[in-house]
């Protein structure tokens, strides 16, 4: 992973040309100009509303110590042979209900106390990275503690990934003393990052809730529960399909006795790690179709539409995902998210929210 090398701005290109045809070229390269003109105008945007936000932050004048409110004092009689006794029970206690008692139940409508919550989850800017943070830090704590029990069984994930790497062609090497330890600590990262990523997908979508409509706030079940799913699905499909592929090809070109593939256990493991969780995250796609065509985002006919369009952006995003610059990587990646995106459609096809009659 990393910036696209000459390689794959040469398939780029042919693979425009043959979708999009030489005299659509031009106008490709203007809607790229102005989609790029967007993306800055709307960084600019979001870094003076965090500007505007710290300088209200700063002119906000600090709250105020809480006053000591003292309970209301019954009303005396007027004289001690009086017979007045104050006005009627209810009007004292109308008057004289102090303004943070909380009602014994809440008589307003449905629809004005659901509007009340909602308005309870209006947050500023900053408080928003506060929600973020807060959700970071929930998802470090329970990766560590997960990355800490896979630890505790760094053993036999050490010897079943040594020999899955020695599998799929090459003698694997360390080359720096340390590199077996390190070695050993990264499995283990990345098998408590696979644990974890439930709780994960749960944080993301409880930073997300806020700005939600309530039943909206209801399908957050669902969402962890597809989201992990297509996460394992797409590790496993890296782990069993995508990365054999790419091995025994760079394997295929050692020669007995003249020419040896020796990776080194970083390089090798760094391959394994760009394709699991780059898949894991391409397998994403469905889910999010299915969310967006459920709330009315896009639709079926807008993805059948924008196919060119999506064809060009999987090769870009599978060239800058692919673990290497070479052709082989780039099919591996690319193909696969083409079937997701012809799925994605059918998808969007069934689930999609259904647009009423004009008359209706």
């Amino acid at each position: 992973m990393g910036p696209l090398g000459f390689p794959e701005l040469i398939i780029i290109f042919f693979v425009a040309l043959i979708v999009f045809g030489p005299r659509k070229l031009p106008e490709l390269g203007r809607s790229l100009g102005k989609g790029l003109s967007e993306f800055k105008r709307a960084s600019n945007d979001l870094r003076n509303t965090l500007d505007h936000e710290i300088r209200e932050e700063e002119r906000r004048p600090p709250p105020a110590p809480p006053s000591t409110i003292l309970p209301p004092q019954p009303a005396a009689a007027a004289t001690a042979g009086s017979t007045d006794f104050g006005p009627e029970p209810d009007t004292v206690a109308r008057g004289t209900a102090s303004a943070f008692d909380e009602p014994a139940s809440d008589d307003r409508p449905v629809a004005e106390r659901t509007e009340a919550s909602e308005d309870r989850s209006r947050m500023s800017f900053l408080d928003h990275l506060d929600e973020l943070r807060r959700r970071i830090l929930h998802s470090l704590y329970v990766l560590t503690a997960c990355c800490a029990v896979t630890f505790y069984f760094w053993d036999p994930l050490y010897e079943y990934y040594v020999s899955y790497f020695g599998e799929h062609g090459g003698q694997l090497i360390y080359t720096q003393p340390m590199a077996g330890f390190i070695f050993s600590l990264k499995i283990s990262a990345l098998a408590g990052l696979v644990i974890a990523s439930p709780f994960i997908f749960t944080q993301i979508w409880l930073f997300v809730a806020p700005g939600l409509y309530a039943k909206e706030k209801k399908v957050v079940i669902p969402f962890v529960f597809s989201s992990s799913l297509c996460f394992f699905g797409g590790a496993y499909f890296a782990h069993a399909i995508a990365f054999p592929s790419m091995w025994v090809f760079f394997a295929s070109y050692q020669m007995e006795g003249q020419l040896g593939f020796l990776p080194t256990i970083d390089t090798t493991f760094s391959f394994y790690v760009k394709a699991v969780l780059g898949l894991g995250l391409v397998f994403q796609m469905p889910m999010m179709v299915f969310f967006l065509a459920r709330f009315g985002v896009i639709s079926a006919g807008m993805m059948l539409r924008q196919f060119k369009y999506a064809v060009l952006g999987i090769i870009v995003l599978a060239a800058i995902i692919t673990p290497s610059s070479d052709p082989v990587n780039l099919a591996v990646f690319s193909a696969p998210m083409l079937g997701l995106y012809v799925l994605s459609i059918g998808i969007a096809w069934l689930f999609g929210k259904k647009r009423r009659p004009e008359g209706e």
